[in-house]
C-alpha cells in the first residue's frame, strides 16, 4: 500500500508533466484543407525538434482544419509564437492561427490524459482512410500491395448500395507516411488519402478539444456560435409551445444544411472535373512522351547498330593495320640488308674503280710515252722517205746518164 507521501509525488510529477506538455503544445488553426500531419510536421521541425503533430480529420477524411504541434522544448514553441507575433504565418498557402494551449481539467484527470493520447495516436497513424469509387476491394488491396506494402486489415464503407471509401490498416507507421506522401490514382481515378479517424480516436479528440481552451479563429465564426446557440436554446423552448413552427424551422435548418452539403459538393464536382481534365492532359502528355521514348529507343538502337558496324570496321582496319606493319617490319628488315649488301658492293666498287683510276693514269703515261716514240719514229719514217725519195731521184739520173 503506498504511503501519502509517495502518492503525492506521483501527483506532483504527473502534474509537473502535463504542465510542460501545455507550454510546449501549439494549437494551428485556419489550415488549409490539403495540408497533412506530415506536412505540418515539415513545416513547424524548421523551429526545433517536434514530439508530435497531427491534423485533425472527420470520419470521411476531410479536414477539420485545425491541429496540434508538441515540441520538445519549450523555447520551440516560444520561438514559433515570437515568430508568427512578428509575422502572420503562412503554411500552404493559408495565413493559420497559432495559440499556446492551456490545460483546464483537473490535474487528476490530466494525470492519464497523455498515456491515453499516446495510444490512440500509435493506433490513428497506422489507420488510412481511402476516398473514392471503389469498384473491387481485390483491386485496391492488390494497387497497395504492388507499390508499398500488404494491408492487414480493410473495411469498405457502402453509402446507399455505393462503395464511397475504405479503411485499411498497416502493421508500420513508415508505410502509412510513405502512402500519405504521393499521389495514388486506380484506373484513372484520383484516391484521396488521409489518416483515419475511428470511434475511439473521435472520444480522444472530444477529449482534446474539452482539456484545452480553444478560440475561435475569427470573431464571426463565434457570433455565428452565439447565433446557433441562441436558435436552439429558443427551439428547445418553443417545441411544445408551437410544435408546427418548431417543425418547420427543422425543415428550414435541414434545407439550409443540404444546401450547403449540395453546394459543397457542386464544388468538390467541379474541382474533380478540373482533377480529370488536368489529368487527361497529363495523359496525353505522357502518350507523347511515350511516342517521343519509343522514337527515342528506336534511335538509340539503330545508333548502337551502326556503332556495333563502325566498331567492327574498326577492328577489321586495325588488324589490317597490325598486318601491314608485320609486313613493313618484314620489308624494312630485307631493305636493310640489301643496303648493307648495296653498301659492301658500292665499297668494293669504289675500290675497283681507284685501281681503274690508277691503271687509267697509267695507261695515260704510257700512252704519252708511246706517243712520243710514235712522233720520233714518224720523223724518221718521213726522213727516211726523203732520204729514199734522194735516192731514187740520184738512182734517175744516174740511169738516164
Amino acid at each position: 500500500m503506498s504511503s501519502p507521501l509517495s502518492s503525492y509525488r506521483s501527483h506532483h510529477n504527473h502534474s509537473r508533466q502535463t504542465l510542460s506538455n501545455s507550454s510546449t503544445k501549439l494549437y494551428i488553426g485556419r489550415l488549409n484543407p490539403a495540408t497533412t500531419s506530415h506536412d505540418l510536421e515539415n513545416y513547424c521541425s524548421k523551429f526545433g525538434e517536434i514530439v508530435s503533430s497531427v491534423v485533425l480529420a472527420y470520419e470521411n477524411g476531410l479536414s477539420r482544419l485545425y491541429g496540434f504541434v508538441t515540441f520538445k522544448r519549450k523555447s520551440s514553441a516560444e520561438k514559433m509564437l515570437v515568430a508568427h507575433r512578428q509575422h502572420p504565418l503562412v503554411i500552404d498557402n493559408y495565413h493559420v492561427v497559432i495559440e499556446k494551449r492551456i490545460t483546464t481539467k483537473p490535474e487528476s484527470t490530466a494525470v492519464y490524459q497523455p498515456r491515453q493520447q499516446k495510444l490512440s495516436k500509435q493506433n490513428l497513424i497506422h489507420k488510412i482512410y481511402v476516398d473514392g469509387l471503389i469498384n473491387d476491394e481485390n483491386e485496391l488491396l492488390t494497387y497497395f500491395t504492388s507499390k508499398y506494402v500488404k494491408p492487414c486489415g480493410s473495411k469498405i464503407i457502402i453509402k446507399n448500395g455505393v462503395k464511397v471509401g475504405a479503411y485499411l490498416t498497416f502493421d508500420r507507421k513508415n508505410d502509412v507516411e510513405k502512402i500519405l506522401r504521393d499521389q495514388h490514382y486506380l484506373h484513372g481515378q484520383h484516391l484521396i488519402v488521409s489518416i483515419s479517424s475511428n470511434d475511439n480516436e473521435i472520444n480522444v479528440k472530444q477529449e482534446q478539444e474539452q482539456q484545452f481552451t480553444i478560440s475561435p479563429p475569427n470573431k464571426r465564426q463565434k457570433r455565428d456560435d452565439e447565433q446557433t446557440t441562441q436558435s436552439q436554446k429558443l427551439l428547445v423552448e418553443n417545441v411544445y409551445d408551437h410544435p408546427f413552427e418548431w417543425y418547420l424551422n427543422g425543415l428550414s435548418y435541414k434545407s439550409q444544411h443540404l444546401l450547403n452539403e449540395n453546394e459543397r459538393l457542386y464544388k468538390d464536382n467541379n474541382e474533380k472535373l478540373v482533377e480529370i481534365n488536368l489529368l487527361k492532359e497529363k495523359q496525353s502528355k505522357l502518350d507523347r512522351l511515350e511516342d517521343e521514348k519509343r522514337e527515342l529507343i528506336i534511335s538509340l538502337n539503330t545508333s548502337q547498330q551502326a556503332l556495333q558496324q563502325l566498331t567492327d570496321t574498326f577492328k577489321q582496319n586495325e588488324n589490317k593495320l597490325l598486318e601491314l606493319d608485320e609486313n613493313r617490319d618484314k620489308i624494312k628488315l630485307d631493305y636493310e640488308i640489301q643496303i648493307k649488301k648495296l653498301n659492301i658492293i658500292l665499297q668494293q666498287y669504289k675500290h675497283e674503280n681507284k685501281n681503274l683510276v690508277d691503271r687509267t693514269k697509267l695507261l695515260d703515261v704510257q700512252n704519252q710515252q708511246l706517243t712520243t716514240q710514235y712522233e720520233e719514229c714518224e720523223k724518221l719514217r718521213k726522213q727516211q722517205q726523203i732520204d729514199i725519195e734522194s735516192f731514187f731521184t740520184i738512182l734517175k739520173k744516174i740511169e738516164a746518164e
